[in-house]
């Protein structure tokens, strides 16, 4: 049982669960992912175990990979599933992510599950995602070995998977879009050990109903997110972003009436300086506003801080230290100015709260961070509208899309690929991702023209150029990876 006065550690590292927290590919932000350097981060920042996925190589060994191509994430080319353990041994998975990574190697799933585990739980859990079928007898040969000492579970969209790793004593959780009647069905039928969904998954009804299984999230990002994960019932979830995870997780149990996160920071709109060009790069000049308070029962002395993740950037107007009374707020203007290549790595608004030591609590810190979302908006009616995508670096073609609204369904089509061959169209609509080929149909949520704020969206295509899959994007939200950024918005004209 946590006892305040026994200190949170470092940005909350030593609060426990519930909420149990995963570092998804391990500490992504600050190793390249699913590597033995990213999985060693996160457990070294307290998380209380690791979410990663798991392919075949064509030799049957397990690894730690999310795409089923190598281009992404290392120097290599081609199928991890076509290649034998020693065509990938000379692969770098590191050099991609910085210099100081070179040399990193693909990981074995018996590797991950040897890891040591940290100071802040005895039983470090790991989510095994089986990213393709038939994985499943030789991944339940690797957690035989080290059930004693670990919690595993092992994920998949499949119901058969599921099945399957249940009869062989697995602890199986399914992954679903949004839970319900049919899943808590199932769930009880087999007996299942868990179910996730996205950090919006599960409804709110869901959680005042009884459900057979544990309930995660997966991909919780966003600081509004992990505070409700934190506030719901649930059993654990994963995540990118594990630093921030355990310093929410320490707010909400170091004050649980808080109805919302102490600090936050209005998104930004942007719009490139040009459609076409370098100056149609991600960048601006803005003002926005911050608002930091004091959740706590006593006085805390606040600073604020900002961090780039990406690209250049400076910033005006951050205040000096000051302190806030219990239910104290304030709120400032914040200027900032610079851009980036690519919408993703928003920069940060950090704030640290000190208080002193006193009745049940030591003196202690809780560092909290919250992004300035930069986003882009386009207004559609009946007639179509060309979008131009964002250059990834300075020496992108122009690439240009179609898009219109025709009924309830947005359509869009390719007109300039920017010199991409074998190019298709990818798009985020209200949270959903989608593939075609020179034409999408999506159908709009029904209150789209109700909506006031928009509708999340993103469009671009994907292609190949020199031999590696590239992309180009219109706004965040492609890919639904890392380094996707927030997606734009699209209204109703």
């Amino acid at each position: 049982m946590f006892k305040p006065q026994d200190g949170i550690g470092p940005r909350g590292a030593w609060v426990p669960g519930p909420p149990w927290i995963l570092g998804r590919r391990g500490a992504p932000r600050s190793a390249p992912e699913n590597t033995r350097a990213s999985l060693g981060a996160a457990l070294k920042l307290g998380v209380d175990g690791v979410h990663y996925e798991v392919r075949a190589t064509a030799s049957g060994e397990l690894v730690l990979l999310a795409d089923p191509t190598l281009e992404r994430t290392s120097d290599g080319h081609g199928r991890v599933g076509a290649k034998s353990w020693v065509e990938l041994a000379d692969v770098d998975f590191g050099g991609w992510y910085g210099r100081e990574f070179l040399g990193e190697r693909l990981m074995l799933v018996a590797e991950a599950l040897a890891l040591a585990g940290n100071h802040a739980v005895d039983r470090p859990m790991h989510v095994l995602e089986l990213a393709e079928p038939g994985l499943v007898e030789d991944v339940a040969r690797l957690v035989e070995k080290h059930a004693d000492r670990l919690s595993i579970r092992v994920a998949s969209p499949s119901r058969d998977v599921c099945r399957e790793a249940q009869s062989l004593g697995l602890s199986a959780l399914l992954l679903v879009d949004r839970p319900g009647d049919a899943e808590r069905r199932f769930a009880a039928d087999l007996r299942l050990a868990a179910c996730a969904a996205g950090p919006r998954g599960f409804a709110r009804e869901e959680f005042g109903r009884e459900w057979p299984c544990e309930r995660w999230a997966v991909d919780v990002e966003r600081p509004d997110e992990l505070f409700a994960a934190c506030k719901a019932p649930l059993f654990g979830y994963s995540t990118t972003e594990p630093e921030r995870a355990l310093a929410i997780r320490a707010l909400v149990h170091l004050a649980p009436h808080a109805a919302r996160l102490p600090l936050s920071v209005q998104p930004v709109v942007v719009e490139p300086l040009a459609q076409t060009g370098p100056d149609a790069a991600w960048r601006g000049d803005w003002t926005t506003r911050v608002r930091v308070e004091n959740p706590f029962g006593f006085r805390v002395a606040l600073q604020l801080g900002f961090a780039v993740r990406r690209g250049a950037f400076e910033s005006r107007g951050l205040p000096e230290p000051f302190a806030l009374e219990p239910g104290e707020s304030r709120e400032f203007d914040f200027a900032l100015a610079g851009g980036a290549y690519g919408p993703g790595g928003d920069p940060l608004i950090l704030a640290r709260f000190d208080w002193s030591r006193g009745p049940g609590r030591p003196g202690e810190a809780l560092l909290l961070d919250a992004p300035i979302e930069r986003l882009r908006r386009l207004y559609l009616g009946e007639s179509a509208e060309r979008i131009f995508l964002l250059p990834e670096g300075p020496d992108d073609p122009p690439a240009s899309l179609n898009v219109r609204r025709k009924g309830p369904f947005l359509l869009l089509a390719l007109e300039n690929p920017g010199g991409l061959s074998d190019a298709q169209l990818v798009a985020h609509l209200d949270g959903a991702h989608f593939r075609g080929g020179k034409g999408l149909k999506l159908r709009l949520p029904g209150d789209f023209a109700s909506r006031a704020d928009g509708v999340a969206f993103s469009a671009g295509v994907v292609g190949r150029r020199d031999g590696r899959e590239v992309l180009r994007r219109w706004a965040g939200g492609l890919p639904s990876e890392l380094e996707g950024g927030v997606p734009g918005r699209v209204l109703a004209r």
